[in-house]
């Protein structure tokens, strides 16, 4: 699976760039940290309606697909990119990703964020 850049337009996802310098893919930490911050405060810490009383939140996005889902957008929003078979479950005090080696690699420095 590759990854996707982040566009700016709804529908349909241009081509993939597979050449080696747009495969440099860097996670911005300081913001994609904000984001994630934000994300979980207004599950769990100010809208608690819009959520209910939950322990956390999961966001599963499956295969690429043609069109963007509230997923892939939330991937977009947060991460800058999209990463297609990938579960990111957001609690109050953590998120936790799962997918391929590959595509966690890309997340790596957010750990030492």
């Amino acid at each position: 699976s590759k990854l996707a850049p982040a566009h700016g337009q709804a529908g349909a996802a241009p081509p993939l760039d597979t050449s080696a310098a747009a495969m440099d893919i860097v996670i911005p930490g300081p913001r994609t940290l904000l984001r994630l911050a934000k994300l979980r405060d207004q599950a769990f810490v100010h809208d608690r309606d819009a959520f209910g009383k939950v322990a956390a939140v999961s966001l599963v996005n499956g295969k690429r697909e043609e069109k963007e889902s509230l997923v892939t957008s939330m991937q977009l929003n947060v991460l800058d990119y999209e990463f297609p078979s990938t579960l990111m479950v957001l609690f109050a005090d953590r998120v936790v990703f799962v997918s391929t080696k590959k595509k966690l690699s890309h997340l790596e420095d957010l750990r030492a964020t």
